[in-house]
């Protein structure tokens, strides 16, 4: 038997071997992490494409560069040149732009993230040629917010907002807790129409559909007013008229009544033997069906017999004799 310092040293050796196997593999795994960092950052597969803005709007470096609402790219760095934002773009190189293409800063999130979103076009490549300020886009233009809004302020009275304010305090210095309760009941009123959003957009949207019928029917809608109006005014120019015939069928009704209650005694057994008479008539409506069918050809035959004149055409044998007994007195010919 093998005693156990022997064992120990027969597998020294594999036991070595496995070690420096092991740390081969870590070794190999850390340069390939190391490598594929390095690769990210140091921009290989991607390119730089400039960008001419009018001004940053708020970009920032490691924003996101899109296409078609595909991230892209990132963004390099912001540079001032002159009077406007040189922009570089790392763009993957499995991207084509062309000489047209546009770029065009864009919010992402309402927090003021934003983001170049680019739109490919042109049919020669863009190359090293940077995206010059006809083909870029910022969402505003502070610049021209100014020199528009300007004017406009100048010509503000600034005595008359100030008096305006100052009438305002005035008729509000006296009720502040009318103030505070109308501040209240707007927040529960902003507070209902939170909460029944959904009905409330719900009866919006069905009274837009309520109006887009109207819309479509408003010919036939005026034409029914129209009438509605002749109607009305029919009505008014025969007032006396129908006011007598309103009075005439009280009349008739008090005179029906007086007879139906005078005469009782006689009506009522009329109106049974007429329900009799309904029920039998129903109770034989196949017998009546069939009288019916037959009763027509009967009186179109009796109306071809009688309907010539004050007799009756009837097609009869010019012998009421049998054939046998002409034949044998030799009143008729061709016998055999």
């Amino acid at each position: 038997m093998t005693s156990l310092p022997s064992r120990i040293r027969a597998s020294l050796p594999t036991m070595q071997r496995d070690f420096w196997r092991g740390i081969v593999g870590c070794a190999t795994i850390v340069l390939l992490f190391v490598a594929v960092i390095g690769y990210q950052h140091a921009g290989m597969g991607n390119r730089t494409v400039d960008v001419l803005f009018a001004q940053s709007a708020g970009l920032q470096s490691g924003d996101d560069v899109r296409i078609a609402g595909v991230s892209a790219g990132k963004v390099d760095s912001l540079a001032l040149t002159g009077d406007h934002v040189s922009v570089a773009l790392e763009v993957d190189d499995s991207v084509e732009l062309g000489s047209d293409t546009r770029a065009e800063i864009k919010l992402s999130t309402i927090l003021g993230s934003r983001y170049v979103s680019l739109t490919p076009d042109g049919d020669t490549p863009l190359g090293k040629n940077p995206i010059d300020l006809s083909h870029s886009t910022v969402p505003f233009d502070l610049q021209k917010a100014i020199q528009t809004g300007t004017p406009v302020i100048e010509q503000v009275d600034a005595r008359t907002v100030r008096e305006s304010l100052t009438t305002v305090a005035d008729q509000l210095e006296g009720t502040p807790e009318l103030t505070g309760q109308a501040l209240d009941s707007i927040s529960t009123l902003s507070r209902v129409i939170s909460d029944r959003r959904d009905q409330i957009a719900a009866l919006l949207d069905d009274a837009d559909q309520v109006t887009e019928r109207l819309s479509e029917n408003s010919a036939a809608l005026t034409s029914m007013l129209g009438q509605g109006a002749a109607l009305a005014g029919s009505i008014v120019s025969q007032r006396g008229a129908v006011a007598k015939l309103i009075a005439a069928t009280d009349a008739l009704t008090a005179q029906l009544d007086s007879v139906f209650t005078e005469n009782r005694a006689a009506i009522e057994p009329l109106i049974g033997q007429l329900t009799a008479l309904s029920q039998g008539l129903a109770n034989n409506d196949d017998t009546l069906r069939r009288v019916y069918e037959g009763l027509p050809v009967t009186v179109r035959q009796m109306t071809n017999a009688f309907g010539n004149g004050p007799y009756a055409d009837i097609a009869t044998p010019w012998s009421l004799l049998p054939d046998n007994w002409l034949c044998s007195a030799n009143v008729v010919q061709g016998c055999r």
